[in-house]
């Protein structure tokens, strides 16, 4: 009753009214606040905790040496990438000189009025290079974060073995014991300098492929907008009659010299898919091989097929020609083999 009473003289009295109603302001103000305040702590997510470190058992020792050896091992053997770095480091040197040859080119072609296949023959170029680039930086990650797991792996066993070693030296333990211990350091501190000598190289070569990666991105949004522009140029109220567009003098002079570098630049484009597919098409080489041997064989079946049943007659014929067969075969799977 004493609650109704105070509540009922709080609304009654204008003095009552006006902490009733900065009561509630305040309430409304600072309820969104705090329950913004819970809301981050939520979500908020919690610290990983670091592996806690405690020294080797002096029992346990000769073992753990053993153990190490072969973390050591295992972590040379997941950073031998001396191999790829120098295949890569080879190919993207070749690829850094064509680069600024065809950065030339495309400026070039930039430059001169004309349809805006001038411009898209160049940029199947830049997109065939952005491809091999975007293939040399996913290979250098992957190496790189190897040879990182390593040199985690490594870091912890240096402090466990560093522990052990200002432990067991505290409790006076033999000196075999001890210089075991220093050995097994040293070891450790030698993998490790070989790991960041191979981590530091990759992550330099992956440095400079990435800076290129960029100029070909960026010289591909530039044509792209060029070509978008020159497309609709094409079809503009204050654009030149189509048949004039495609007259202008392009960048290869007169129809002759047209036509050769049309062919030199087939040519080379050819030369580019075959280095970058190599795999693809001897695969299908092979495959087409296998085919052929297979048609061959039936061949050779047909003959009784048609013996035994004379509406086989037409269809065997297609086994009379068997290279032409397995192309054809081959030709249908072309999709799988090259997607």
């Amino acid at each position: 009753m004493r609650i109704l009473h105070t509540k009922s003289v709080l609304f009654q009295s204008p003095g009552g009214v006006i902490v009733t109603a900065a009561l509630a302001l305040f309430l409304g103000l600072s309820l969104p606040v705090h329950a913004q305040e819970i809301q981050a702590a939520e979500e908020t997510p919690a610290a990983t905790p670091e592996p806690v470190l405690t020294a080797i058992p002096a029992s346990e020792i000769p073992g753990r040496a053993g153990e190490l050896g072969r973390i050591i091992r295992a972590a040379r053997r997941n950073a031998d990438f001396a191999g790829l770095l120098e295949t890569i480091g080879a190919d993207f040197g070749e690829e850094k000189e064509h680069i600024a040859e065809l950065e030339v080119e495309t400026q070039r072609r930039l430059e001169i009025d004309g349809p805006a296949s001038v411009i898209e023959e160049a940029e199947k170029v830049w997109i065939r290079s952005g491809n091999r680039l975007d293939g040399w930086l996913e290979a250098l990650s992957s190496s790189a974060s190897a040879v990182e797991s390593g040199l985690v792996a490594l870091r912890e066993e240096r402090g466990q073995w560093e522990l052990t070693r200002d432990t067991e030296q505290e409790e006076e333990l033999p000196e075999a014991v001890l210089q075991q211990i220093g050995e097994s350091l040293e070891s450790i501190e030698t993998v490790r300098r070989e790991l960041h000598t191979v981590r530091d190289a990759i992550l330099t070569l992956q440095a400079d492929v990435a800076r290129q990666q960029a100029l070909v991105e960026e010289s591909l949004a530039i044509q792209r907008e060029e070509i978008e522009q020159r497309r609709h140029g094409l079809i503009g109220v204050d654009s030149p009659p189509i048949w004039k567009a495609f007259a202008a003098r392009s960048i290869d002079g007169a129809p002759s010299e047209q036509i050769v570098a049309v062919w030199e630049k087939n040519f080379q484009s050819v030369r580019d898919y075959a280095t970058d597919q190599r795999r693809s098409l001897e695969s299908h080489f092979l495959f087409l091989v296998l085919i052929t041997i297979g048609v061959i064989f039936l061949r050779r079946k047909a003959v009784v097929w048609v013996k035994q049943d004379k509406s086989l007659e037409q269809t065997v014929r297609l086994l009379d020609r068997p290279f032409a067969a397995a192309l054809i075969i081959t030709l249908a799977f072309r999709d799988l083999m090259h997607p």
